[in-house]
């Protein structure tokens, strides 16, 4: 054994289980009877003990994490679905999760929701010149204190230069801090304001990314398409994950109906969500055999008028606009009633509503437009269209609609692919990720 390699043996009375403190000193039984004082830092989820040549981990405890986010009871968005369902599985995995989100968006429908998935909500006032004194203190006081100190700060990315501030604490304090851009940070987002955005992005934007532990994609995708624009950073991919349908029922093809309902549910963002393409596609399939689109959802700001416009221009398609459905249940009905769940995005990072039709076993048809049709489509798991050519999209679904043995292999196929999206199964994951960031803060530390 080299001179310098030492053999740890635990005392009962230094058990991970026993420590309480952020470092001690430690006395060990090593190797040729000597005794040495080693470092031992402890954290809720790890106990890791500094040696000369190598760095030991071991324990396990209750993880405390502080997650930046827009938080949103009403019409919430797929990013903060996103963070909702994460908090929500490492809740139920019996972890500590604050939600930090503007006061200026919180109501008690805010903190109901909060209270519903079990996580804890602390509101911050965002100023434009920054916090306001006494809700710095408090936020300050929040990560200091040891009883609420957290393990990580997870960003959820947002265009607040505040982050810059909180982020510059954290690092003082030790904690590391990861980001998730959710789809808010790609290269076609520089296409509108590019002015504003370079400044934004010379003053605050790049030395925020530069002082990040790591980066957080949802997709390979993603990081694909975002990596060349970025600081050089430790990454981790892990998926968006699967909200826990109210329901044991499983979709069943609908036999003898008229007409092949085809259903949409989520933003009457035009050129995103590519709508102007559907209508074309709805217009071609009306000629080969009886169909009707559903649309769940409504136009809001600068989509309103567009959205006006493009139901006129319909003329007598047959598209019905359904309004807007968030209660679980009443949404899983509205599932349950479509032929084939269809989203012809112009681009799409994730697509909630994608997943939560396949784990309902509703046949799904998407674009090859979207991230998650380069995983699902190789399983067979949904209908890739191609966005580019409407005709070959139309006859596609034709088919498929024609064909009921054909949709339920493709629906039974969507819904064993969606279960590894299950959210215990990727909370897991993510911890896995925050206990990897908490390492190289540590060893950055000790050196």
């Amino acid at each position: 054994m080299p001179p310098n390699r030492y053999v740890i043996c635990l005392r009962h009375r230094c058990t991970p289980h026993h420590l309480s403190e952020r470092a001690h000193y430690v006395t060990f039984g090593v190797a040729r009877g000597k005794r040495h004082q080693l470092q031992l830092s402890v954290f809720p989820t790890l106990v890791i003990v500094h040696m000369p040549e190598q760095t030991i981990f071991c324990g396990k405890k209750t993880m405390r994490i502080l997650m930046f986010s827009l938080w949103r009871a009403d019409k919430p968005s797929g990013a903060i679905l996103g963070v909702k369902y994460l908090a929500h599985s490492l809740a139920r995995l019996g972890h500590e999760v604050t939600i930090a989100a503007p006061s200026s968006r919180i109501t008690e429908k805010e903190r109901a929701m909060a209270r519903s998935i079990g996580v804890s909500l602390l509101p911050i006032e965002l100023r434009l010149g920054g916090f306001s004194i006494a809700n710095w203190r408090q936020l300050a006081t929040f990560m200091r204190r040891p009883q609420t100190r957290p393990d990580i700060v997870h960003f959820q990315y947002v265009r607040h230069p505040h982050y810059v501030s909180v982020n510059r604490l954290a690092r003082k304090l030790g904690i590391p801090t990861i980001l998730s851009f959710r789809g808010g940070w790609l290269p076609r987002v520089w296409d509108t304001g590019l002015v504003k955005k370079t400044v934004y992005w010379h003053l605050l934007e790049r030395p925020f990314l530069r002082s990040l532990s790591a980066y957080h994609f949802v997709t390979a995708y993603e990081k694909e398409e975002m990596e060349p624009f970025l600081p050089r950073k430790p990454f981790f991919i892990v998926p968006n994950p699967l909200w826990d349908v109210p329901t044991s029922r499983r979709w069943k093809p609908h036999i003898g109906r008229e007409r092949r309902v085809l259903g949409y549910l989520g933003r009457f963002d035009i050129y995103n969500k590519g709508l102007d393409r559907l209508f074309e596609v709805i217009r071609l399939l009306q000629k080969q055999t009886k169909v009707e689109l559903r649309l769940l959802g409504k136009p809001r700001g600068k989509h309103e008028s567009r959205f006006r416009r493009l139901i006129e221009s319909a003329g007598d398609l047959p598209i019905r606009v359904c309004g807007e459905v968030y209660d679980e249940e009443k949404k899983a009905n509205v599932y349950l009633s479509f032929d084939l769940y269809i989203q012809f995005s112009r681009w799409e990072l994730w697509g909630h509503s994608i997943a939560e039709a396949m784990s309902l076993g509703v046949p799904v048809a998407i674009t090859d437009r979207h991230h998650i049709a380069r995983m699902a489509g190789n399983a067979g798991a949904c209908l890739v269209l191609p966005f580019d050519d409407v005709e070959s999209a139309a006859e596609r679904i034709c088919r498929l609609l024609n064909s009921t043995e054909q949709m339920t292999v493709l629906a039974r196929r969507g819904l064993e692919w969606v279960q590894k999206f299950r959210g215990e199964n990727i909370a897991r994951r993510m911890l896995e990720v925050y206990q990897e960031c908490i390492k190289m803060s540590t060893r950055r530390g000790a050196m």
